[in-house]
């Protein structure tokens, strides 16, 4: 068992010394990302023969592998695999800033940033104002954000997205510009508003891949409402 009176004295100094280091590892990582990150961008081989333009091959070329081994980085770095990480997640900084975000607001640590760099400019930016919980203090994307947390949240955004693509894929919507405003049709007019209805349904259930038809039947459904009390 240890002995309480030698134990760290949690004093508001002691707080204050805590918030410093974390503060200052954290500007650490962000610097040495953005620094890889310009490293990589000017050394890594590009295709410029590739239909698609000036398209990354995904090594680096014979002067930045001569520094590499000279200078034996993989001891500190690890693998190329990990400089290009660490690059990655300073693109992800890159990217931000350019857009007018806070890069400030990011994650803290490479491997969140490195998620973060494999979304779309507009995931970010709505990853940078929504919250997943309302009763969650902070965004989506924030200093706290884990890498487990933003795969998650880029999978199900990812997921929901092809979900819709896939909901609307065999919709047709239907829109008809009514010659008054609904309140004002006739009851002439709104009989054939629905045998037009029925007609166009008709068509599109001929097809073997079913077709949804969707009309916004609400005005319609008030001025039919409207009549009936008139004519009571």
């Amino acid at each position: 068992m240890s002995n309480r009176s030698n134990r760290l004295q949690l004093t508001s100094e002691f707080a204050k010394k805590v918030n410093a280091l974390f503060n200052a590892a954290h500007q650490k990582v962000h610097e040495l990302a953005k620094f890889l990150y310009d490293i990589h961008e000017q050394y890594i081989i590009l295709d410029r023969n590739s239909r698609s333009g000036m398209k990354r091959v995904g090594a680096y070329d014979s002067d930045f592998n001569k520094w590499w081994e000279q200078n034996r980085l993989d001891l500190t770095i690890g693998s190329r695999s990990n400089f290009s990480r660490w690059a990655r997640a300073g693109e992800a900084i890159s990217r931000v800033s350019k857009t007018s975000g806070d890069p400030n607001q990011l994650p803290r640590t490479v491997d969140a940033l490195f998620v973060v760099n494999q979304m779309t400019d507009e995931q970010i930016s709505r990853g940078l104002k929504q919250k997943r919980d309302p009763k969650d203090p902070h965004f989506i994307i924030s200093p706290f954000s884990t890498a487990a947390s933003l795969r998650n949240w880029l999978q199900q955004s990812t997921h929901r997205k092809k979900n819709r693509r896939k909901k609307f894929k065999n919709t047709l919507f239907a829109s008809i510009q009514l010659p008054v405003p609904a309140r004002e049709l006739t009851e002439t007019q709104l009989k054939q508003l629905t045998e037009l209805q029925k007609e166009i349904s008709a068509l599109v259930s001929n097809y073997e891949n079913t077709c949804t038809v969707e009309f916004n039947e609400k005005a319609l459904d008030s001025r039919h409402k409207s009549l009936r009390n008139k004519n009571a």
